[in-house]
């Protein structure tokens, strides 16, 4: 029996997070987004997964009323951008912390056969690239920033 999906409780620019059984969410891309980009997403999920970083595990690809969806763990706290929110709050030193998160996963996987073009090395390079593009273009950091 097809489990149905719950309240949002997330929403960004590709997707909307909804509860999803007990002790699960769904990632439930726009339905516009395409599908080697929820494959992508998977797969860089399963690597850090694989690798023990700390993320939600990652249960199935799944399609639902004509999305595809991610089902992930449940971890209860607080969102980045609800952080942010809070007064008296560093956006720089949550900013930081983001990137060093991200940075030790990309440190586990990278290479992570001892071939420097193995599978998983190859995924993650994608999105390292992706990254640094949207650093280099942001107008909230300065040149030094950018470069660091």
């Amino acid at each position: 029996m097809p489990m149905a999906i719950g309240k949002i409780i997330g929403q960004g620019r590709t997707a909307d997070i909804h509860e999803f059984d007990q002790d699960k969410i769904v990632k439930l891309f726009h339905e516009k987004t395409p599908e080697d980009w929820v494959d992508y997403e998977y797969k860089i999920n399963l690597v850090a997964n694989q690798f023990g970083c700390s993320v939600p595990k990652i249960h199935e690809k799944t399609l639902i009323d004509g999305r595809y969806g991610l089902v992930f763990d449940y971890i209860e706290g607080d969102l980045v951008t609800d952080l942010l929110k809070k007064p008296f709050q560093n956006p720089k030193h949550i900013a930081m912390h983001t990137a060093s998160a991200h940075a030790k996963v990309n440190a586990v996987a990278f290479g992570s056969s001892g071939h420097p073009f193995d599978e998983n090395s190859i995924v993650l390079s994608r999105q390292y690239d992706y990254f640094t593009k949207k650093i280099k273009a942001s107008d909230a950091l300065s040149p030094e920033e950018k470069d660091d």
